[in-house]
């Protein structure tokens, strides 16, 4: 995960491991777009998501 906010400028990432992380993120980039697509959400719709499983 990358995380960025314009009210912070620092990057954060998970995992904090540099090797662990560019592991992850080639695994990402290996896979098509259509695959990365599904990987992908926006705030609002991770918390629409997570009210909808919590109702």
């Amino acid at each position: 995960m990358i995380m960025y906010s314009s009210y912070e400028p620092q990057l954060e990432m998970w995992p904090e491991d540099n090797t662990a992380f560019q592991n992850v993120l080639n695994a990402f980039l290996r896979k098509s777009p259509m695959e990365r697509s599904k990987f992908l959400l926006k705030q609002d719709s991770y918390i629409k998501e997570r009210i909808s499983k919590i109702k």
